[in-house]
């Protein structure tokens, strides 16, 4: 299953010219000059973010960062406490300076950030990281690459090791191949924790109880083999599953099947919604009103985020349904009076949009409401 990127919305072109679509709200809630977590332009595409009350961002080499705003309130690696600089702890000045630069109504500065109450350095040794994700009680999970293979650990809020995981569960020395590309992270209302990972361009969906106990393992073609009777195709027609993804309040999965007529492989006939529990029993099954969407992501209340795209005002649609086909809403994201590239782009543990970017040496952290 190929990964699905903004570029691949573009491809979609989308009827909503006709449509009165309301503009999200748009806020700056970082700034973070590259020299003060020691990042290059090289390695801005190898770095992993996620947000939850504060940036985490994931250094592949150097370790792992907590940001509210201006300040470094975290680190985990191997020189953690050469971050215990005053030149590095906090960059309110440059902040100030980059907002003043900037005009428009689209931009302003987000004031409801948490305080920041400590600092915590903490050494440790990572071999190489990859992706990063935290838990509801701000537990960290953070993808460990070494020579022989894949795992990975689990650290506190306050960036105590607790354990790692191996392919088959906590503390197991089997590792996920070298050749394993682990695709996204989930964790759900319990704790548990959610692996989507391809090997050998096959799809699976791993699940680790908050105690780090392997319960559920499913492989894209079992899945197939489930959700095949309940697809409605004529002759010649034929599936692909967009995407698979778990549910944060259960341990049941959702799929989303795009039904194509013969010959017309981007011409999307019906878009489908099937939730399977963990023995691939159907528990839901309802179509789209709307075909050219892409599924995005899920948030924690369930709801399902998709983007499409809008031409004639080089916007993006963001479409939100509920997991029985409700729509919550619709709404435009929009950059214009902001010259900058983009990095990431997210849903926050909260379920908010959030958009890293980067203008001259800096990471900018954006979100929509």
């Amino acid at each position: 299953m190929k990964k699905i990127t903004l570029t691949c919305i573009i491809l979609l072109i989308s009827i909503y010219s006709c449509k009165n679509i309301k503009t999200m709200e748009q806020s700056i809630v970082s700034v973070i000059p590259f020299e003060k977590i020691n990042i290059t332009s090289e390695e801005i595409n190898k770095i992993s973010f996620y947000y939850n009350e504060g940036l985490y961002i994931s250094n592949p080499i150097r370790g792992i960062f907590g940001i509210s705003k201006n300040d470094i309130f975290l680190t985990i690696g191997e020189k953690a406490e050469e971050y215990n600089m005053p030149d590095k702890l906090s960059w309110e000045s440059e902040f100030t300076q980059f907002l003043k630069n900037l005009t428009g109504e689209e931009v302003k500065d987000n004031l409801n950030n948490k305080k920041l109450e400590k600092r915590i350095f903490v050494n440790y040794k990572f071999n190489k990281i990859g992706k990063i994700i935290l838990g509801n009680d701000k537990s960290i999970f953070i993808e460990h690459i070494k020579e022989n293979g894949k795992e990975i650990l689990k650290f506190s809020e306050n960036g105590e090791f607790l354990y790692r995981i191996g392919l088959n569960g906590r503390d197991d020395q089997n590792l996920f191949t070298p050749e394993t590309v682990i695709i996204k992270m989930y964790v759900n209302s319990e704790n548990g924790l959610w692996i989507k990972y391809s090997l050998n361009s096959m799809l699976y969906l791993k699940y680790y109880n908050k105690y780090g106990k392997n319960l559920i393992v499913l492989d894209e073609n079992s899945i197939n083999n489930a959700i095949n009777p309940y697809i409605p195709i004529k002759e010649g027609d034929f599936y692909q599953i967009e995407d698979i993804f778990p549910l944060m309040n259960s341990v049941n999965i959702g799929i989303i099947v795009n039904v194509y007529k013969k010959n017309e492989k981007y011409n999307i006939k019906d878009k489908i919604y099937i939730e399977l529990n963990k023995n691939l029993s159907t528990e839901n099954y309802w179509t789209f009103k709307e075909h050219e969407i892409v599924f995005f992501d899920i948030n924690v209340n369930e709801q399902l985020v998709f983007l499409s795209y809008l031409p004639e005002e080089n916007s993006n649609i963001v479409y939100v349904v509920d997991k029985d086909g409700k729509l919550i809403y619709e709404k435009k994201i929009l950059l214009r009076k902001f010259n900058a590239k983009k990095v990431d782009l997210f849903l926050s543990a909260e379920g908010i949009l959030t958009g890293i970017y980067r203008k001259d040496d800096n990471l900018v952290i954006i979100q929509w409401k």
